[in-house]
């Protein structure tokens, strides 16, 4: 397997694309861009807003659970204006998926959601010898996980219910024709030889005389010049540090616990007992009717005398595991029992009640309600740290915004020096010398930040030593800068940089000198083809490339295996000189194992599925009126 690997790296990666990366990292947004929206909004869909702070913290909790997935992944491809496109559209089809369910009327079941519970093997688990859930041990998991029953439950409903509507819309399927096309394009080998025309086999040709030098010199001054640089003093406003150790008001909790008290309350709970006779639903009509005769003497002789119920229950249940208990299943509340038994528990009225026949999969039960437990909310105390915790995030979000934006009014307030601005906020003024206007190799922090340096580098700083704007540095960090001191770039004397210049001009030349030549023998090669014969045979495929440049695969490829061979073409290298290239013969790709051509078939139904979904997101956008607010998302990134 490792061989094949090796061998096919780049049917590999192509495999990986296909199958790994979703159809909404794909999927663009093709409603209108507006330029801007209210303050804060980068999207809205059917006039709901999607706010840059709802961005930033989805952001950076994804960014968290990729980090936590994949360790070695470099933490600036966080930082590109691409990935923030990408969570924004993950952000936007989410929330279309879930309006269009919705407008779909479609309804989950308890049945379903208890399927789609018992997916999890740590629930699954959970399942007492009789089918039914341990419900106390259940809410006991969800609770040691920060999460309320109920809240989960609605976002597992919800995610079956997008899961039914994309299930709806889309399906996939290649023929095995489309699969021996496919394996046979990116096989196929095409047989070629190749001459190269390389600029450093022509510099002995290049004649320049001290004028041609000078000229050269005038003409292309900027690649002379030194580059400008400034010394500066900074301070950055870090969220984090700046909201570490504060609490969040008790007020604040108690506020979110009255207003969602229905989350932090306890169900009612009921306590049944039951007496089963047991019944295959496949079973001929004669034998039901006869666990029907049986169950029905049974529940005749308990209301006779339901101090009998246990008794008769220890004696004549098919239920092994609750009639050692005299019936008794304990208390439970709503979806524990299938919806026949639960609905006839919780239709009981009180504590001794006796219900009719109630037939489930199992068979015929005879139901006895024992006890109630009223809906009771939990005490404050008893969920305060559970609330803080599903707060805290949002609520340092929100602080941040609101000292964000007082932050940003001070910095912008002409009196405040850097020193004021640390003063008042608990910063250091830190300082950097040469500091240029492009982010160098391996810089981080603000020096990584193209947005700070050009603030820093803008006229109005480096030339009046006024405070830039703040910046975003990080969904939670801004800075701001003042130049100290600024060096414009120069132009260097030419006698100091004469040999850099000669250098240059004779490698352009030379490469002026390589693409002529090229250009040469590719008229002769056109007109008497076997004069290629001469130079190196090479067999490429669009799997396999060594020996040929990429643009040159590029251009190979393109040629019509139907047509007359051999067809001879020049390809520009730009300073790299010329490749000429004569296409001989394309043979056919070799035969592939069953695994290889397995996971092909994978990929193309996953693609399939993929452009389906695409074109119904396209439709769900454009029916509830997506609209991204460009400039707002610009900022949002810088």
């Amino acid at each position: 397997m490792l061989d094949m690997i090796r061998t096919h790296k780049r049917l590999m990666l192509l495999i990986l694309v296909l199958l790994v990366f979703p159809s909404f990292v794909f999927w663009g947004i093709q409603s209108s861009h507006m330029s801007s929206g209210s303050a804060g909004e980068v999207a809205k869909i059917a006039g709901m807003p999607i706010t840059k702070v709802q961005l930033d913290a989805y952001l950076k909790a994804r960014v968290s659970q990729i980090m936590d997935e994949n360790p070695g992944i470099d933490p600036q491809v966080f930082e590109t204006a691409e990935f923030k496109q990408v969570m924004l559209n993950r952000m936007i089809l989410g929330q279309l998926q879930s309006i269009a369910a919705q407008d779909s009327r479609l309804f989950i079941s308890d049945y379903a959601l208890r399927g789609a519970l018992l997916q999890d093997p740590n629930i699954r688990s959970l399942l007492k010898p009789d089918g039914s859930l341990d419900v106390k041990e259940y809410e006991a998991l969800l609770q040691r996980n920060g999460l309320q029953p109920q809240r989960y439950e609605e976002n597992v409903r919800a995610r079956v219910m997008e899961q039914r509507l994309m299930s709806a819309v889309s399906g996939g399927f290649v023929s095995q024709t489309e699969i021996d096309q496919f394996l046979q394009i990116l096989g196929e080998k095409y047989v070629i030889r190749q001459q190269l025309f390389v600029p450093a086999d022509f510099t002995s040709q290049v004649k320049l005389s001290d004028e041609d030098l000078k000229q050269y010199y005038e003409q292309h001054q900027n690649a002379f010049k030194t580059d400008e640089f400034a010394s500066i003093e900074y301070v950055v406003f870090d969220a984090e540090k700046y909201m570490a150790g504060k609490e969040m008001p008790e007020s604040t909790l108690r506020e979110y616990y009255e207003q969602n008290l229905s989350y932090f309350t306890n169900p009612e709970q009921r306590r049944a007992s039951h007496i089963l006779i047991e019944v295959d639903p496949d079973a001929p009509l004669e034998q039901q009717e006869q666990g029907r005769a049986r169950a029905q003497q049974l529940l005749d002789t308990v209301r006779q005398d339901p101090t009998k119920f246990a008794e008769i229950a220890k004696a004549s249940s098919d239920d092994k595991s609750s009639a050692t208990a005299g019936g008794d299943l304990g208390f439970f509340g709503r979806k524990a029992m299938v919806q026949s038994f639960e609905d006839a528990v919780f239709t009981l009225q009180k504590e001794g009640d006796i219900s009719d026949l109630v037939i489930t999969p199992y068979g015929y039960h005879i139901i006895m309600l024992t006890g109630i437990k009223a809906a009771e909310p939990m005490p404050f105390e008893q969920v305060k740290a559970d609330i803080e915790k599903q707060l805290h995030a949002q609520w340092v979000e929100q602080q941040f915004a609101q000292v964000a934006r007082e932050f940003r009014n001070d910095v912008n307030a002409g009196e405040n020096t850097l020193t004021t601005l640390a003063d008042k906020y608990g910063l250091t003024v830190e300082k950097a010398e040469r500091v240029t206007p492009t982010p160098p190799a391996g810089a981080s922090g603000v020096f990584a930040s193209p947005a700070f340096l050009t603030a820093a580098f803008a006229p109005q700083a480096r030339e009046g030593q006024q405070n830039t704007a703040a910046v975003e540095i990080t969904p939670t960090q801004l800075a701001t800068a003042r130049v100290v001191a600024y060096t414009p770039a120069q132009l260097k004397p030419y006698e100091e940089v004469q040999a850099q210049v000669k250098a240059m001009a004779t490698q352009e030349k030379a490469v002026d000198l390589a693409r002529a030549a090229g250009e040469g023998a590719l008229k002769t090669w056109q007109q008497s083809p076997e004069q290629a014969n001469s130079a190196p045979e090479l067999t490429i495929t669009r799997q396999l490339v060594t020996g040929v440049a990429p643009q040159t695969a590029s251009e190979v490829f393109r040629l019509s295996s139907a047509a007359q061979l051999p067809q001879s073409l020049g390809v520009n290298l730009n300073e790299g000189g010329y490749a000429l290239v004569q296409l001989q013969r394309v043979d056919p790709a070799d035969p592939v194992d069953a695994s290889t051509r397995a996971m092909i078939q994978s990929a193309l139904m996953q693609q399939s599925v993929n452009a389906q979904e695409q074109a119904y997101m396209n439709y769900l956008q454009t029916k509830y009126d997506v609209k991204v607010f460009a400039e707002a998302l610009r900022a949002s990134g810088q």
